[in-house]
C-alpha cells in the first residue's frame, strides 16, 4: 500500500528493531525506558565494579575499614549492640568479635567474649552452682572494668552500665534471666575494688 502501513513496510521496521542495541546487546530493558531510579542505580553498579579490588577488601575489613563506614560494617556483620560514642579501636574489637560471638551465642565463651570487648573482664556463676541452689535457669554476672572505655572519664558510668547490659541481653540464652553485678577491678584477678551495683535483670 502506498501509505506505507502494509507488509513491506511493517518488515522494515522490524528489520529496524532486530538492530537495536537492546536487542544486540541483550540488555534487559530499553535504556530509553529506565527510569531515574534505575539510571541512578546503574551508575552506582559501574562505580562499585570499577573500584579497585583493594579498597573493596579495606571496606570489608575491621582493621582497614575507614573509620566514618564502620558503622555499615557492624551492620553487615550483624554487630547485636553497637554505640555510636565508643572509641574507634573499642568498634574495630566489636566488630572483630562478631563473627565469634555468633558461633557461640547463648554460651559463657560468649558473654565473656562481648564484654572483654568493652574492657570488662567477668566471672558467670549459674544458678546450679550456687550454695545453696539458686533460682533455677537464672545466672549471675560479675563485671569489673579495667580500662576506661570513654576516655579519661570514671572507670564506671551510666553508659559503661547500659552497654553492658545490653551486650549480655543480646549474647545470653534467651530464656534466661540474670542478675548482673558492675565494679572495678584489677587486670590481674576478679577482685571488686571500689563499688558495685547488682540489677536483677528479666529475659
Amino acid at each position: 500500500m502506498a501509505d506505507g502501513s502494509g507488509p513491506i513496510a511493517m518488515d522494515a521496521r522490524l528489520r529496524h528493531d532486530l538492530r537495536t542495541p537492546r536487542s544486540e546487546h541483550l540488555l534487559p530493558y530499553d535504556p530509553r525506558d529506565a527510569t531515574p531510579l534505575e539510571v541512578a542505580l546503574s551508575g552506582a553498579d559501574a562505580r562499585m565494579l570499577s573500584a579497585p579490588t583493594h579498597v573493596v577488601r579495606a571496606v570489608w575489613s575491621p582493621d582497614d575499614c575507614p573509620a566514618h563506614l564502620l558503622p555499615y560494617l557492624a551492620t553487615a556483620w550483624s554487630v547485636d549492640h553497637w554505640n555510636p560514642a565508643w572509641p574507634e579501636d573499642v568498634k574495630r574489637e566489636v566488630i572483630r568479635r562478631a563473627p565469634e560471638i555468633h558461633r557461640l551465642k547463648g554460651t559463657r565463651r560468649a558473654l565473656r567474649r562481648a564484654l572483654d570487648a568493652l574492657g570488662l573482664r567477668c566471672s558467670i556463676t549459674e544458678w546450679w552452682e550456687k550454695t545453696p541452689t539458686g533460682q533455677p535457669y537464672t545466672f549471675h554476672v560479675r563485671a569489673l572494668a579495667v580500662e576506661r572505655l570513654f576516655g579519661g572519664g570514671p572507670l564506671i558510668t551510666e553508659q559503661l552500665q547500659r552497654d553492658a547490659l545490653e551486650t549480655i541481653k543480646a549474647t545470653k540464652p534467651v530464656s534466661r534471666w540474670f542478675c548482673f553485678e558492675l565494679g572495678v577491678g584489677a587486670t590481674s584477678r576478679l577482685a571488686i575494688a571500689t563499688r558495685a551495683r547488682a540489677l536483677h535483670v528479666a529475659a
